[in-house]
């Protein structure tokens, strides 16, 4: 009954609205005005965060945390969360958390990392709500500070990176303390850390080249001879049965045991004469880098932070503008990277797709119209398609992102189906000798079924992928809803729109139809034994 009276008010409203067709196209060219003047409001992002049923913290302690402190650290947030229907599972490690720097794990007695499961169909909401519930337990311990992960599913960066160069090490890592306690400051951002991660205590030995220039020997022998000490070299074999056991000669234990005892080892001179290694070369204590990163030819320590946002894009110019701001060291320099550019590559690449797509479509059916013209009208459903893109993705708060993208570009190819099967039967109709007028309500009315079926049939096939139905969903809703929005509202618009457009133009040609001129309008092949649309 609703499409009846569908059917019975179509004919009427049609002939009103190309009657009134100037306001008609205005309209919609403020539709289309305005829904790109809405499209900030979306904000953006790179693709949605994927929920996948677990997550973790790695937590770090003030340094010189014994080991049993922090143990009970850790147990005291495992018993205030245990009993949260939230978790299904809590395991930790205390001492230990995987490095994210030199791919090994890092130890530390201030260290701990901790796992979350939660129960199985738990929906992405759910896992938010548990993430916030764990921070919320994280902040009652002072001096504790916690890093979420999540499972590498897609090879993407951390929404927010900001790489440091520098070639001096102190200074790189001055520079990256600098940036984190920025991004800190920042309203949005968690989980702010860097990738310069002390590495184990080491003893570095600098030789003083004139005073052992002066002796007469060399940085090499120095350091040949300290090698021959501490690690020894193999000289000979001890066999017992079948086994080989290499006889190992080095300094005693008790001269290597201590970092201190270095400077009391031997370098034996040129003339023969022992001294200690304190009279060549002095002896330092010190925590060295887990690693070392370079990139772009340069040495780079990478400050990453994570954040809830949707709106990643107005997030990354804000943390720009930091950067851009920020006192370095003499030597240092910083900018971004991360998903900041993925995305500027992304959305670039996008947008090249898609005004490919509507370039391949437009000289396909311009062959098949043998027509410059009628393509034109046609295309005129991908502006309208892009309201209604705006307008869901508005609707259901989704950020555009590139699988959005993805559905505009998909949305070009589809939306235009129903416009083509519209001018298509308005043609046939003048062939046939219908005024234009006549051609256009005519053909509405006849086509008005097929059309409203083929959108139905496309948008209730999409509607369980746009409701999320499954894992991995919100990978999949953004392009359903951009096809879903984008074809409703081209669909209710091109059934008016179109019509009204395509009387504007046949209304300047100079043959309104076959039957008042041999020749037919421009743009319409002038062969009456066959239909423009046929190939």
């Amino acid at each position: 009954r609703s499409f009846e009276r569908l059917a019975f008010a179509y004919p009427r409203l049609l002939p009103r609205a190309l009657a009134r067709r100037r306001a008609v196209l205005g309209g919609a060219f403020a539709l289309f005005a305005g829904a790109v003047a809405l499209l900030p409001l979306l904000g953006t992002n790179l693709v949605p965060d994927l929920s996948q049923g677990e997550f973790a913290f790695r937590l770090s302690l003030p340094a010189g945390t014994p080991l049993e402190a922090t143990a009970r650290v850790v147990e005291q947030i495992e018993s205030a969360l245990l009993g949260d229907r939230r978790f299904e599972r809590i395991f930790s490690v205390a001492g230990s958390v995987p490095s994210s720097a030199s791919g090994r794990p890092t130890t530390g007695e201030n260290l701990a990392h901790m796992s979350f499961v939660l129960p199985e169909g738990s929906r992405p909401r759910d896992e938010q709500a548990a993430v916030a519930r764990v921070r919320e337990v994280l902040a009652l311990f002072e001096g504790l500070d916690a890093e979420l992960e999540r499972p590498a599913v897609l090879a993407l960066r951390p929404p927010v990176v900001v790489q440091v160069f520098a070639e001096d090490l102190d200074v790189l890592d001055r520079a990256a303390s600098v940036t984190a306690g920025a991004l800190r400051e920042l309203r949005g951002l968690a989980d702010v850390a860097t990738s310069v991660e002390p590495g184990s205590p080491e003893v570095r030995v600098e030789v003083d080249r004139d005073r052992a220039a002066a002796l007469g020997v060399s940085a090499e022998a120095v350091g040949d001879s300290l090698r021959r000490q501490i690690r020894g070299d193999v000289v000979g074999q001890f066999r017992e049965g079948e086994e080989r056991i290499g006889i190992r000669l080095r300094a005693s234990e008790r001269a290597r045991e201590r970092a201190s005892s270095v400077e009391t080892l031997r370098v034996r001179l040129p003339n023969g004469t022992v001294v200690p290694v304190s009279a060549v070369a002095r002896v330092l204590e010190e925590r060295g880098p887990a690693a070392i990163h370079r990139a772009k030819g340069g040495r780079v320590a990478e400050v990453t932070a994570r954040s809830p946002a949707t709106d990643l894009g107005r997030l990354l110019e804000r943390v720009r503008e930091t950067v851009s701001a920020l006192r370095l060291p003499v030597g240092a320099t910083a900018e971004m990277a991360g998903q900041d550019r993925e995305i500027a590559v992304s959305f670039a690449s996008l947008r090249l797709a898609l005004a490919l797509a509507v370039f391949l479509v437009y000289v396909v059916m311009a062959m098949q119209f043998e027509s410059l013209l009628h393509p034109f009208v046609i295309l005129l459903a991908v502006p309208l398609g892009v309201v209604g893109a705006v307008a869901a993705l508005l609707l259901t708060g989704t950020a555009v992102n590139v699988i959005a993208l993805i559905g505009l570009v998909v949305l070009a190819g589809i939306v235009v189906n129903n416009a083509i099967v519209l001018v298509d039967a308005v043609n046939r109709r003048r062939w046939e000798g219908t005024g234009v007028v006549e051609a256009l309500v005519g053909a509405g009315s006849a086509r008005l079924r097929p059309i409203l079926m083929t959108t139905a049939t496309t948008v209730l096939g999409l509607l369980p992928m746009a409701i999320g139905l499954g894992a991995g969903d919100e990978l999949r809703a953004p392009l359903a809803v951009t096809v879903i929005g984008g074809l409703t509202a081209a669909t209710a618009l091109t059934l008016v729109v179109i019509p009204c457009l395509y009387l504007a133009l046949a209304g300047n040609s100079r043959a309104a139809a076959p039957e008042a001129a041999a020749a037919a309008a421009p743009g319409i092949a002038s062969r009456p034994e066959r239909s423009p649309a046929e190939p």
